[in-house]
């Protein structure tokens, strides 16, 4: 099972098999938070999960596991959404292209949703985000865009989206 990253501008790609996708991280039995700085397999990430962002070398690579570390330490990226893709799970694989413009709107709307501001004007974040590849979608049935923040500047923060 594979996801597919996209920045905004620039495209990753990520993606894992299902054994090292499933990796999860250490969490706060009673709030779910990450309590140990760890790998974590992209199907385990959840909302608010603070990350450690690749560095922009990976462009067009898989990647099957992303760096988490507790909110209280600083960190380049938080997962600041978990959005269903439209058309369920009969529905035929769309394209990148096409799960590309929907993760950009459904990730927009979540972080107004979640912030009360307008992303397009707001000056210190930037988005990212994970979605299906065409192997993801077929063999493991993944419909899942991961929205997540980035810093604008690209300077690590303790500032924490979702709270």
């Amino acid at each position: 099972m594979t996801r597919y990253l996209y920045l905004a501008i620039v495209v990753l790609a990520a993606a894992g098999c299902a054994a090292a996708g499933e990796q999860d991280a250490t969490r706060d039995e009673t709030t779910g938070e990450i309590v140990e700085n760890e790998d974590v397999g992209v199907f385990r990430l959840q909302e608010g999960d603070c990350l450690v962002m690749p560095s922009a070398g990976i462009v067009g690579e898989e990647v099957e596991t992303m760096e988490a570390i507790p909110c209280a330490e600083p960190h380049d990226g938080e997962v600041l959404a978990l959005v269903e893709v439209a058309g369920g799970d009969d529905a035929p694989f769309p394209g990148q292209s096409a799960l590309s413009d929907e993760a950009q709107t459904r990730c927009l709307e979540e972080f107004q949703t979640a912030t009360g501001r307008d992303f397009l004007t707001d000056p210190d974040w930037h988005m990212t985000f994970l979605s299906p590849t065409a192997d993801s979608w077929s063999i493991g049935n993944d419909r899942e865009i991961v929205c997540i923040v980035t810093p604008l500047d690209g300077s690590p923060t303790t500032d924490v989206v979702t709270s």
